[in-house]
């Protein structure tokens, strides 16, 4: 696993966030990159502004991009793909 910047994070990458929450990167407005099926017109970055991640279980998580800066920031890392 390697650290990675909310900013660098793209759709299809696979992804730990704060050691819990493992899944695909689905839409992330801050590296403007969205999955297919998160198409970028339905997922407008002034309602969505940050990243979306797809559990294996199929369930969807959004992290705001605020919640990636200050003392108590999420963390993400790139997970090994299988």
């Amino acid at each position: 696993m390697e650290m990675c910047s909310v900013y660098l994070a793209k759709a299809g990458d696979q992804v730990v966030t704060d050691h819990t929450i493992r899944g695909e990167v689905v839409l992330c407005s801050e590296s403007d990159s969205y999955a297919d099926d998160f198409p970028k017109p339905k997922w407008p970055s002034d309602t969505y502004a940050g990243i979306m991640i797809r559990e294996e279980n199929g369930a969807l998580i959004f992290f705001p991009a605020a919640s990636f800066s200050g003392d108590h920031s999420t963390s993400i890392v790139r997970a090994a793909t299988k």
